[in-house]
């Protein structure tokens, strides 16, 4: 999107540029566009490398030594990524004792769930998990909570949900070669403006 969040701008040659590099890696058999999970090559022995999030690395590991993890190399000259995170609202409207007990919760959620979270691989948002001995004693978190340096946001917008439902809607057209990246990077432009105009 544009920096005043008005107007798509996804229609563009980086785009198309990151595109063809990933269905490259399906045209030419290193990932198979069949599997099941985004790592089933990986994880059935047929791939040296797997891309994906540090929420998806827990599962990975147990007892297999023979796997490393390593920082996203700059594949297209930068090191920004995608970062996302869940969020807990609390309603205006509720009770004080009822805002009480949610904030109860999600001090829990974030000190005790965080760890739990940490162990699949994502990074907590408590502070005082990323800082325990617990959470550091994990292979490769250091990676990780370095990774936050470096996340790129998605735009701060109500309508979010909506356009990310339409990007990965045309992404899967251009994967699956329903479209051209062209085409399916202009229909995405479309259909994310008629929601900024909404």
């Amino acid at each position: 999107m544009n920096a005043q969040l008005t107007k798509a701008a996804i229609n563009n040659q980086k785009a198309i540029k990151v595109l063809k590099y990933y269905m490259d890696l399906y045209d030419s058999k290193l990932s198979d566009i069949n599997d099941t999970t985004p790592w089933q090559t990986f994880h059935d022995g047929k791939g040296a490398v797997w891309i994906g999030g540090v929420w998806e690395a827990g599962w990975h590991f147990g007892d297999n030594k023979d796997i490393a993890v390593i920082p996203l190399p700059a594949i297209f000259g930068g090191l920004a990524h995608y970062g996302s995170s869940h969020t807990l609202v609390i309603p205006a409207y509720v009770s004080k004792e009822k805002q009480i007990a949610a904030m109860k919760f999600m001090k829990y959620y974030i000190e005790k769930g965080g760890y739990t979270w940490g162990q699949a691989g994502h990074v907590p948002s408590g502070k005082v998990v990323v800082a325990s001995k617990e959470y550091n004693s994990l292979p490769y978190r250091n990676y990780f909570v370095q990774a936050q340096k470096t996340v790129k946001f998605a735009p701060k917008t109500g309508k979010y949900d909506a356009i990310d439902t339409v990007i990965r809607e045309q992404l899967q057209n251009i994967i699956f070669k329903k479209v051209t990246p062209e085409e399916g990077l202009k229909q995405a432009d479309k259909n994310i403006n008629q929601i900024l105009n909404q």
